[in-house]
């Protein structure tokens, strides 16, 4: 007998991502067809700040991928094709807190 496997059931965590995807490429649309919709320096503030809430769920849907346990460094992406950064490694968790650094200097440079 060949079972199909069970579908997997969507956590309330990726319906986050997929809504900060929405947040991070609206403005960047928005922007490309009418420029004078979001002027100055509002585009790039939504973009950086879903880019950020973006970082801190990710981190969240990888850590709970890997259930805790000690993977390599990369593991595989969750979502298409490529390698994804484990966040239980501890060079991992080093790189996603640089990410996240990085993107929370960048959020206040175009603040202030």
């Amino acid at each position: 007998m060949n079972r199909s496997p069970k579908p997997k059931k969507v956590t309330s965590l990726e319906y986050g991502i997929v809504a900060m995807l929405i947040v991070v490429l609206a403005p960047i649309a928005i922007s490309l067809i009418t420029p004078q919709l979001l002027p100055g320096k509002t585009a790039p503030i939504i973009i950086l700040l879903g880019a950020l809430i973006l970082v801190v769920l990710s981190y969240f849907q990888y850590k709970h991928l890997t259930n805790g346990q000690k993977y390599p460094l990369f593991v595989p992406k969750l979502y298409g094709f490529g390698l994804g950064i484990n966040p239980n490694h501890p060079i991992g968790k080093l790189l996603w807190i640089v990410i996240f650094l990085l993107l929370l200097f960048s959020l206040m440079t175009a603040i202030f």
